[in-house]
């Protein structure tokens, strides 16, 4: 029983470590929209929140942004927001206030490929990456701990 319990454990780090690395590939992402000043194109536009989910441990945000294009296009995109990639307290301010203005880094290439500055996403996800490899080592070493406690290889620790 002890090693399946320890087995769980490893699972369930190696879960939140793998997730960790998820972010990374996220914070990747916007770094490189961000960084290649060639087809990234900063531009003004529109945010309106539509419907917040949350609960205790959750937070959902479906939203409406709209902004014009580099060829004077209007686009509209519904794009739902996470807790683990923007900040929760901006989409909370601007729920009841109607259309808020907002800036936009977008690819020139590709319009649906954008990020809101406003939501710092890039330090939201950094410091999720962090977080979560660091609860994911832990779990590990509890699940190796428990292992060692069984197989009485730490003396003070008899289970």
């Amino acid at each position: 029983m002890m090693y399946f319990i320890a087995l769980i454990m490893i699972l369930i780090g190696w879960m939140f470590i793998y997730t960790g690395r998820i972010c990374s590939d996220k914070e990747k992402d916007i770094n490189s929209l961000a960084l290649d000043g060639t087809n990234a194109i900063e531009t003004e536009g529109f945010l309106k929140v539509l419907e917040i989910r949350s609960t205790r441990y959750s937070f959902e945000c479906d939203c409406e942004i709209s902004f014009k294009s580099e060829n004077g296009r209007n686009l509209r995109y519904n794009k739902t927001f996470f807790g683990l990639d923007s900040r929760a307290s901006f989409l909370r301010k601007c729920e009841r206030r109607g259309e808020v203005p907002i800036t936009i880094i977008y690819d020139k290439s590709s319009s649906a490929r954008f990020y809101i500055e406003e939501l710092n996403p890039q330090d939201v996800i950094n410091n999720s990456k962090k977080a979560y490899c660091i609860i994911g080592s832990m779990f590990i070493l509890l699940g190796l701990f428990i292992v060692a406690a069984a197989l009485h290889i730490i003396p003070f620790m008899q289970l």
